[in-house]
């Protein structure tokens, strides 16, 4: 077993230090030891320290002139004889499992951190949740996710969960010579942690609230005096330059807000105080900070504020509550894509494109664009402007007929379909634009449009302006297509004209299916066009199942057909029989129930993971049913679809799984082992080429 060093830098702590300690001494790891170093304490805190050694003695008591939290955490890591450390704060308290728990991951995944999420609680709560936490005993299987990104990826995604030091288990190695920066009395543990992830340590988030933070009012974080702010003003500025230098440009663009934040914050206080002499001073610095690359990459209304700010305050005064409000509702970045439709593929791709733009620094939203020429095909009675009102009336009546025989499940399905896009998709009161003159007044600087068939013709009823960004906005710099695909290789010759006007819009193309792009190419006259992997690959496994609704099923094999298949219901009824399982399909019409088919025709996005995640076998035709088995790394197989074959043969041929395409002369093997690792190599380098793009075009 081997040893845990925690670290505990103490100054005049004694209503505090004996639960602390006492929460580490009833740890069901043992092999503890436990370095509290005093940093001059003047109350009683290092007498009841000694009455504690007495009592256990894997309390280690160091004592020093008060130099401060760094000094006496760097004192600790010169102490230590630990394979792993701990840190942990005089007046916090941690779960009786938590260093079970985060020793198990560090050693099952040979991880160089392991890090858990903080619960920030006042005086008056910290002990009555403490105490009736520790008293549930029950370890449960808290999830835990392995971090694959990047430094700088991986900082903007948990910057959250690593504003402190705190519940953070670390290998003595990965460590090193690396010591906190005494001189900072702010932000001293966001540094030391940046600069150990530049190491490209190996990290599991383990999703358990088990670091219980006591909020003070008397702590240094709530008392910050001016010279600490000027302290970490500076923190936030080399982080910024380190991460410049490293060219992470997204998490360098992070810290420059940041600068800028502080120093428009000390600059309000100075000037309600009326210093005059820090107001100059304040403006003098941003002078200079104006000159750095990264200030012109700021967002237009961040430097009208900045400026408004330092040159007309009575402006600023006006301005800045409204900016706060709408700083909050949406980000930089617009995405219009069919997030509207119902269906399963063109939700979890906007969801996908969404959250990995964010994750990469891209503050992106969903532009709620929900024209009824596309909702209206999932209303009770249809809506489907094609053709004449006979054939528009036909539809509508033969949709309505279906809806109808579904009984209550239309509902159930609508429902479980709204409450992932309302979930995950579109901010609570976001306003629902149905046309597309709504779009002149929206307030993004950049649009991608993608990643769906926004460019298909047949899908959107003709070429619409929405989704190549061909509409007016005063504010619109800029429209990036992410892997708009056409449906098919090319469009019929009617509508080439109308496409090369409308791609003039476009200011980067990329698309979903490389057999686009000749002919892309070829129309708007640009070689510089890419192929793009489909935004469902941009989030790893453990990110679809935080999504995700568990099936509570176990034991079948799931079927998902985007267009009906006999033999490939044949193939899943002898799979079935010999496994002796259930087959579970999803799809909407009339429910069925066979003994050995249970038809689902009310499952949401959330429903459909769940389904995959659980099933002991894949059967499908459908592009995103390929997808998620490969991200779920499920055994499965594919039968090819009539029209959407070529893409599917493509993400199979990328990720060397063509013997997944059922074999019509040989049968195939859906049994056969699969070098999964490797797969997940092949994803990477699309993901990589993706990432690329979308930094780019958006910050380059």
């Amino acid at each position: 077993m081997k040893k845990i060093s925690i670290i505990i830098p103490m100054y005049n702590s004694e209503a505090y230090i004996r639960q602390c300690l006492n929460s580490v001494r009833n740890q069901t790891y043992y092999n503890l030891e436990i370095l509290v170093i005093d940093d001059g304490s003047t109350d009683k805190s290092l007498k009841i320290c000694r009455d504690m050694c007495q009592e256990d003695n894997r309390i280690c008591l160091f004592t020093q002139r008060h130099a401060g939290v760094s000094s006496a955490r760097n004192r600790g890591l010169d102490e230590a004889t630990g394979d792993y450390i701990f840190f942990l704060d005089s007046d916090d308290m941690i779960h009786p499992f938590l260093l079970e728990e985060l020793t198990r991951q560090m050693e099952s995944k040979g991880m160089g951190l392991v890090f858990c999420t903080c619960k920030r609680l006042d005086e008056k709560e910290i002990e009555k949740v403490f105490y009736k936490e520790s008293m549930n005993l029950s370890k449960g299987e808290g999830n835990a996710v392995t971090i694959e990104e990047k430094g700088s990826e991986f900082y903007l995604k948990y910057r959250k969960e690593l504003s402190e030091i705190g519940g953070k288990l670390i290998q003595r190695d990965a460590i090193g010579e690396l010591r906190f920066e005494q001189k900072l009395k702010a932000g001293e543990d966001t540094l030391f942690l940046y600069e150990l992830f530049c190491k490209s340590i190996k990290i599991v988030y383990y999703y358990r609230s088990w670091y219980y933070y006591r909020m003070r009012p008397d702590s240094l974080s709530h008392t910050v005096k001016s010279t600490m702010k000027e302290q970490y003003l500076e923190q936030c500025r080399k982080m910024r330059d380190s991460a410049y230098k490293r060219e992470y440009f997204d998490f360098a663009l992070m810290w420059e807000n940041m600068v800028f934040y502080l120093m428009k914050k000390d600059y309000v206080e100075a000037n309600k105080k009326g210093e005059k002499e820090k107001c100059n001073k304040i403006k003098e610095l941003s002078r200079k900070e104006k000159r750095h690359p990264l200030y012109k990459k700021l967002s237009f209304v961040t430097r009208l504020i900045i400026w408004s700010c330092f040159y007309c305050y009575p402006l600023y005064l006006l301005i800045d509550p409204i900016y706060r409000i709408l700083e909050k509702k949406c980000g930089d970045v617009g995405i219009l894509t069919f997030h509207c439709s119902d269906n399963y593929g063109a939700m979890l791709q906007a969801y996908g494109l969404k959250q990995y733009c964010n994750k990469i620094g891209i503050r992106a939203e969903i532009v709620r664009y929900e024209p009824p020429f596309l909702t209206g095909r999932h209303w009770y009675v249809p809506y489907v402007p094609v053709g004449g009102i006979s054939k528009m009336l036909m539809n509508g009546l033969g949709g309505w007929k279906t809806n109808l025989a579904m009984g209550t499940d239309f509902f159930r399905l609508r429902a479980n379909m709204a409450s992932f896009r309302e979930e995950y998709l579109v901010r609570k009161g976001q306003k629902k634009l149905r046309f597309i003159c709504g779009l002149k007044k929206l307030p993004y600087r950049y649009y991608i449009v993608g990643s769906d068939q926004i460019w298909n013709p047949d899908i959107t009823l003709g070429l619409r302006k929405a989704y190549f960004g061909a509409f007016t906005n005063r504010r619109k710099e800029k429209v990036i297509a992410y892997g708009a695909s056409l449906g098919s290789g090319k469009l019929l010759p009617k509508y080439d004209r109308a496409f090369g006007a409308l791609l003039q819009s476009v200011d980067a193309i990329s698309l979903r299916e490389p057999e686009a792009l000749p002919y892309v190419k070829k129309i708007c006259k640009r070689d510089t066009i890419l192929s793009v992997i489909d935004p469902v690959f941009l989030l790893q496994k453990e990110e679809w199942q935080r999504v995700e609704k568990n099936a509570g099923k176990k034991g079948f094999i799931f079927v998902y057909m985007t267009e009906y298949n006999q033999k490939l219901l044949d193939f899943a009824r002898k799979l079935a029989r010999d496994r002796k399982l259930q087959i579970i399909e999803v799809k909407k019409g009339i429910k069925e129930h066979k003994k050995e088919i249970f038809v689902d025709n009310t499952a949401g996005p959330a429903e459909f993971l769940g389904y995959i995640h659980g099933a002991d076998y894949v059967i499908t035709n459908s592009f995103h049913g390929t997808a998620f088995s490969i991200i779920y790394e499920k055994k499965f197989m594919v039968f090819q679809h009539s029209s959407l074959g070529a893409r599917i043969s493509n993400i199979l041929r990328i990720h060397g799984l063509e013997e997944r395409l059922y074999d019509w002369e040989q049968g195939s093997n859906i049994d056969s082992s699969v070098d999964w690792s490797g797969v997940r190599e092949k994803t990477a380098k699309q993901v990589e080429q993706s990432r690329e793009f979308l930094m780019e075009n958006i910050f380059g």
